[in-house]
């Protein structure tokens, strides 16, 4: 716990590169042009991996047995000792609860993002009630090796992802898509793309080869002149969200169409349910024969109506949910949604 966080934090002022002032801040980003803001919170988790001194040695800042018996923090204002490390951590936790929900509530941006390094997950009570209360848009974490873009039903409305895909020398898993025994989310070694404005934020799950094999859109909360109101965005996220449907019950209709499967284009196309009034709808011409809309190539998208050309979708059916899953011609998956009854 003692190893040079505090230098981290110092050589903020010392690089023209390097961003991070304290162990938990926010920043402000002003697109002028596009004519809208965004508030960035930067959390600290590290609470996550502080336990007791001899519980779990391998992933314990606070253990006993990678800390010399006197380490200490204190002259910078940290964990004076290893029997207080837990407790100082997870007060440090309790406060930047605090502190985030204060934030959120003051914010008058189009946006709200928060960062932190533990991933998707952990502390999903939280989070949720960040983004139900609070108007949180969207969570961005790290930790795992791997790219996981969480649907919002997940956590409660909220979309997250884990951009740990970069890996380094090191993955959670092979990036072999035959072999994905060892894999949490949809890739490794890849990246994440954002397309950012201010009526949405578009997220693009690319990996290591450059195919685009999972996409979100997340929508920020509906604004009045009071401000934002976080109940709204569970009705407008990405088309992996489920809690609303055309003509379900809520929408005073008594029609309970979940989903639509068309053809006509000699492409695949997985429609976000926002484009039909919360409808998932796609298209399954990507077969196509010999013929098909464009070119397979990835790189050249000029003609594209949707996500891929010569694929097809696998749907994986029960009562509780539809996954529908679209593979391009060469066996990537590359977009998917679930379906949930209304």
């Amino acid at each position: 716990f003692n190893n040079g966080w505090d230098q981290q934090i110092a050589y903020t002022w010392k690089s023209a590169r390097w961003v991070m002032p304290a162990a938990y801040y926010s920043t402000h980003v002003d697109f002028a042009d596009a004519g809208f803001g965004m508030d960035i919170f930067m959390v600290d988790s590290n609470a996550m991996d502080a336990s007791d001194l001899n519980e779990d040695p391998e992933h314990n800042i606070c253990g006993a047995a990678h800390n010399e018996p006197g380490a200490t923090c204190a002259s910078q204002g940290g964990p004076a000792s290893l029997a207080s490390c837990k407790q100082w951590f997870w007060d440090l936790w309790a406060k930047q609860k605090t502190w985030l929900a204060d934030q959120l509530g003051k914010s008058k941006a189009e946006w709200q993002i928060a960062v932190t390094h533990f991933p998707c997950g952990h502390q999903k009570s939280f989070w949720q009630a960040m983004h139900q209360s609070h108007g949180l848009d969207l969570l961005v974490t790290g930790h795992r090796h791997d790219q996981e873009l969480w649907a919002p039903n997940r956590l409660g409305g909220l979309t997250c992802f884990v951009t740990g895909g970069g890996g380094g020398i090191s993955s959670e898993a092979t990036p072999n898509v035959h072999n994905k025994k060892d894999w949490y989310g949809e890739a490794q070694y890849g990246f994440y793309d954002l397309t950012v404005s201010k009526e949405a934020i578009e997220i693009t799950s690319i990996n290591w080869n450059g195919y685009e094999i999972k996409s979100a859109t997340v929508h920020p909360a509906v604004s009045h002149s009071w401000g934002k109101v976080p109940a709204a965005k569970a009705a407008v996220h990405s088309f992996h969200s489920s809690k609303h449907w055309a003509f379900s019950p809520g929408h005073g209709a008594r029609h309970h169409a979940r989903f639509c499967v068309t053809g006509h284009r000699h492409d695949q196309e997985l429609w976000a349910p926002n484009r039909l009034g919360g409808l998932t709808c796609f298209v399954t011409g990507g077969g196509g024969g010999i013929s098909s809309e464009a070119t397979p190539n990835v790189h050249n998208k000029k003609d594209w109506y949707g996500e891929a050309q010569y694929g097809f979708y696998d749907l994986t059916v029960s009562k509780e949910a539809i996954e529908i899953t679209s593979i391009n011609w060469n066996g990537y998956e590359i977009k998917s949604a679930t379906v949930h009854p209304a």
